[in-house]
């Protein structure tokens, strides 16, 4: 997979941590969160005193969600290595209802691909994840959307300017009316300039 890796501030701090141990989980938000009230110690205070400790309440909160966001980076890492690893090694990782999925519907560089294209703004791990489980369970591609990330991946990542593209495609058309072309020959043509360009 040619996608870089998915980063996150907290990522060393969970990358033992077995997401089953709901205890250990707890106690890295409450270590976590008190770090935070030590760097500005008597402003945190002031402020949990003067709302009744709703400040200590957003502060967790806010914790919660960061460690949530890191875990489920370390997931999307995980996915790098599935073609490598046997999945009964990722059960720290994993669920057991996210390791039944994954080895049912294995996620493809396509899928990923798709997801990280449309994606905007700030990237949130968790609405990545979801996206990704249910494109896994959707019906097969769309074709003209990995013609769309094929093109897009060859001229950014590949650096291939558009005129070759453009030549790869009229050699394999050659001899052929356009209206009798299907979308799949298009990507089939596209898919082959990608492999020798991830080749090459």
């Amino acid at each position: 997979m040619f996608i870089r890796k998915f980063d996150h501030p907290y990522l060393n701090l969970i990358k033992n941590l077995d997401i089953h141990d709901e205890t250990a989980r707890q106690k890295l938000i409450e270590t976590l969160t008190f770090k935070i009230i030590k760097k500005k110690l008597l402003v945190h205070l002031f402020l949990i005193l003067i709302t009744f400790g709703y400040h200590y309440y957003k502060l967790r909160l806010s914790t919660t969600q960061a460690v949530d966001e890191a875990l489920t980076a370390r997931k999307l890492n995980a996915l790098f290595s599935l073609k490598e690893t046997d999945l009964t090694a990722l059960k720290q990782v994993y669920s057991k209802k996210e390791l039944s999925h994954l080895q049912k519907h294995p996620i493809t560089d396509y899928h990923l691909l798709k997801i990280l294209y449309f994606q905007r703004g700030p990237f949130k791990y968790k609405k990545i994840w979801q996206s990704l489980f249910l494109s896994a369970q959707a019906t097969p591609p769309h074709d003209i959307d990995s013609i769309n990330l094929y093109y897009d991946r060859l001229t950014t990542s590949h650096s291939v300017p558009h005129e070759q593209i453009m030549k790869h495609l009229r050699k394999k058309i050659e001899g052929r009316c356009p209206t009798a072309l299907t979308t799949q020959e298009i990507q089939r043509a596209f898919k082959e300039l990608m492999d020798s360009q991830k080749a090459s």
